[in-house]
């Protein structure tokens, strides 16, 4: 901050520099404003639209209904860690519709893998998008505890989906009773049974 003499001979601070820094700093924020948090999924709301879409003018509802198992899953806590199940690519029942696949796989804690935060996208890659196997296509579900989703990694999987050369196919739903009873026992450390 200097101080100057204007032409009366009063004493004037400059804060000509101050004002331009102030002004970088309004700007750099606006900017990383402008990224915005994360999108907000509303799981509920998404299916009823694609319900509304799918639907004909008899009520008649034209679209598969949604599948409950993938060879690679994500599971989203009511906290917003990710942690991830996938079975073996021969598995049968995966990937079939809603009244064809059981009501409990077998899931125990230890085949649940909690994601440090903030590696989801390098452990996607790493253990998905990368790996080779028999199929033509990788099924990836995202399920959450909560019916509203809000992190970075669902951004992140909606645009691996979106490009054709990925070859995921991609879907989004609420957590099953058995994921949600799984993941309980692995977080607390107690025994689980699995139920078939």
């Amino acid at each position: 901050m200097k101080m100057l003499k204007n032409v009366n001979g009063e004493l004037v601070i400059n804060l000509n520099h101050n004002i331009l820094y102030l002004i970088y700093v309004l700007l750099f924020g606006m900017l990383l404003s402008c990224s915005g948090p994360s999108p907000v999924y509303v799981v509920s709301k998404e299916d009823s639209l694609n319900i509304k879409k799918n639907t004909d003018q008899s009520g008649v509802v034209l679209m598969p209904p949604k599948v409950k198992y993938a060879v690679y899953t994500f599971l989203v806590d009511s906290t917003d860690n990710v942690y991830f199940y996938s079975f073996p690519e021969e598995k049968p029942s995966v990937g079939v519709s809603d009244d064809e696949e059981p009501e409990f796989i077998g899931l125990m804690p230890n085949h649940v893998f909690c994601i440090p935060n903030g590696s989801e996208r390098i452990f996607f890659e790493t253990n998905v998008l990368f790996q080779k196997g028999s199929r033509r296509i990788k099924d990836v579900i995202l399920a959450s505890f909560k019916d509203t989703i809000s992190i970075d990694f669902l951004k992140y999987l909606k645009s691996i989906s979106s490009d054709k050369s990925n070859r995921v196919s991609f879907a989004i739903r609420l957590a099953l009773p058995e994921e949600r009873d799984v993941l309980k026992h692995k977080i607390n450390g107690i025994y689980y049974e699995p139920r078939k």
